[in-house]
């Protein structure tokens, strides 16, 4: 009987150490696996120093919750950071050296919020603070003005008063219902 004890004794004694053994290899294999992977890491990096990022500030985002209150009950839809070179072109026929000297002014610029029906833009929203108070922010501020105005586009620079967006809506649903009744009553009269 103590001969089996003894054996029994020696076998776990063999399989406890399988197993430390089996454990520390396959510890390693991950540490170097880790290793690895940090390593592939920090070459990826190297290549594509990026890193993600929220697409609205807070500031930008907490005036987007007041806004989404104010366009959810008409059915619009808010648009957040749309390039300039999204909303207007430079005109064909130009020169192309004269060509991407405009395309230049606008291909980096955007604007924060656009407010569409239908994904069709209807006013356009920047959201100023006290950086628009810097020189070359005020004349980057002229040329959004000038060439929005000149293409027709509604834009409304606030410090974040949803009222001044209200009244706009407002007013354009005013003349909205005005036109739908003017139709009805046009198609009214065709009949």
């Amino acid at each position: 009987m103590e001969e089996m004890t003894e054996f029994i004794i020696g076998v776990l004694i063999i399989f406890i150490i399988v197993l430390i053994v089996r454990l520390k290899k396959e510890k390693k294999k991950s540490e170097e696996k880790n290793a690895n992977r940090e390593t592939y890491q920090e070459i990826i990096s190297q290549y594509y120093p990026y890193h993600k990022k929220y697409l609205l500030t807070k500031n930008e985002y907490y005036f987007y919750r007041k806004l989404k209150e104010v366009t959810e009950p008409l059915k619009l839809q808010i648009l957040a950071k749309i390039r300039l070179a999204d909303l207007i072109e430079v005109n064909k026929g130009i020169e192309s050296k004269q060509w991407g000297i405009y395309f230049g002014k606008i291909k980096a610029k955007h604007i924060d919020f656009a407010i569409a029906d239908d994904m069709k833009v209807i006013a356009l929203i920047e959201l100023d603070d006290n950086t628009h108070n810097r020189t070359d922010r005020q004349e980057r501020d002229i040329f959004v003005n000038d060439v929005l105005a000149q293409t027709g586009y509604t834009l409304i620079r606030t410090y974040g008063d949803i009222q001044q967006i209200k009244q706009f809506l407002e007013t354009r649903e005013h003349y909205m219902n005005i036109n739908n009744e003017f139709e009805e009553k046009c198609n009214e009269v065709k009949m």
